[in-house]
Formats: structure tokens, C-alpha cells, sequence
């Protein structure tokens, strides 16, 4: 790899994870996600799709029901469909 690779490499990394922050979820998956994800959010996989995005539950649902907020898209290293089949949220634990 040479000087100009490297900078390259470098600028997209830095790139890719402006506003972003690594956390571990409570099964110690590492995540890095968006920037302003808390302790207590929620990794949340939708019917169908292969990404997981952090939602933040929030009060002022009705009665009997919950809301949250779509925070974002987050990398889950070492994440497969097949580690969340019959699950459908992760607390997320930061550290």
C-alpha cells in the first residue's frame, strides 16, 4: 500500500464515520452508530431489510401504545439476518 492509498483509506474513513459513535449492544455486538444514539436506544430490524437502525423511545404515544424516533442507519460488525431471525429489538448499551 502506498502513501496515496493510505490517505485515501483514511479520508474514507473519516468520512464514513462523521457523526457517528461506537457502542456495544447488551449481546456485545459493536455498533457504530448515529451520533446522537443513547444508552437504552434500540437497534431495530425491519420486516425485509438488511440494515439496522437505532429508534429512541419517546413519550406521548397513546395509552397502550409506544413511539419512538428514527434516529438512523447503523453498522453492526459481524451482523447476518440470521442473528436477529424471531427477534425484533436489541437494547443497545453504551460504553
Amino acid at each position: 500500500m502506498n502513501s496515496r492509498d493510505l490517505e485515501g483509506f483514511v479520508s474514507d474513513v473519516v468520512y464514513m464515520c462523521a457523526d457517528r459513535r461506537v457502542c456495544v449492544s447488551a449481546t456485545g455486538w459493536l455498533c457504530l452508530a448515529p451520533a446522537s444514539t443513547a444508552e437504552g436506544g434500540r437497534l431495530v430490524f425491519f420486516h425485509g431489510g438488511l440494515t439496522p437502525f437505532v429508534v429512541r423511545e419517546q413519550e406521548g404515544g397513546e395509552e397502550g401504545s409506544s413511539c419512538g424516533m428514527l434516529l438512523g442507519p447503523c453498522y453492526v460488525h459481524g451482523f447476518s439476518q440470521k442473528d436477529v431471525r424471531g427477534t425484533a429489538t436489541v437494547d443497545i448499551i453504551l460504553r
